[in-house]
């Protein structure tokens, strides 16, 4: 059940910040919860953020280049956020 967990949190806040531009912003373990069906919810909405279209394209090339071990691809990722 860990994995299955640790696999929705991932795909969650994927989510939050490459689709929808708004997230949690404060996602730790007691914010976080396991219903009585086995799913996750996020409870505590206090901290919340959001991501231009920019910023959202701008993470994508980050996760790209990290994914393809581009160190240049990510220092001009960095240097432009």
């Amino acid at each position: 059940q860990r994995a299955r967990l640790v696999a929705a949190g991932v795909r969650c806040t994927a989510r939050q910040f490459f689709e929808v531009g708004f997230f949690h912003a404060d996602p730790h373990p007691g914010n976080l919860l396991v219903d009585g069906r086995g799913r996750l919810a996020y409870l505590d909405f206090g901290r919340m953020g959001r991501l231009d279209d920019d910023d959202r394209f701008a993470l994508m090339s980050v996760v790209v280049n990290f994914a393809n071990r581009d160190a240049a691809g990510l220092a001009r990722d960095f240097r432009e956020l």
